[in-house]
């Protein structure tokens, strides 16, 4: 891109920018499912809220789908579908209604 704007070298511009030369000789491909697969990884989350990206990918095994874990991992990221943490429970305030030595062992 910078070197098509401004008609400066590869070297030059990437070195500006902060990049390995390597980023720049291959476009990246996106897959032709990819919107098939983020669709059912959304619908797999709406399912089963607590199930995470491993689980998931099971899943989609088992529906027939033939995809990298990685892959599953990466859109699972993007699409936000992060598993909500556990609530703790609430400490009690304030002292026992029972007597402490009713509950000791004998």
């Amino acid at each position: 891109m910078l070197r098509d704007r401004l008609g400066v070298s590869e070297r030059w511009a990437c070195r500006v920018v902060g990049q390995h030369r390597s980023t720049q000789r291959r476009e990246p491909v996106l897959a032709g499912d990819d919107g098939a697969l983020r669709a059912a990884l959304c619908e797999i989350a709406a399912q089963r809220p607590r199930w995470g990206h491993r689980r998931a990918h099971a899943r989609l095994l088992e529906l027939g789908w033939n995809v990298n874990r990685k892959r599953v991992q990466r859109i699972w990221r993007e699409e936000g579908l992060r598993v909500p943490a556990r609530r703790r429970k609430r400490q009690r305030l304030g002292e026992s209604t029972v007597p402490a030595d009713r509950l000791r062992a004998e």
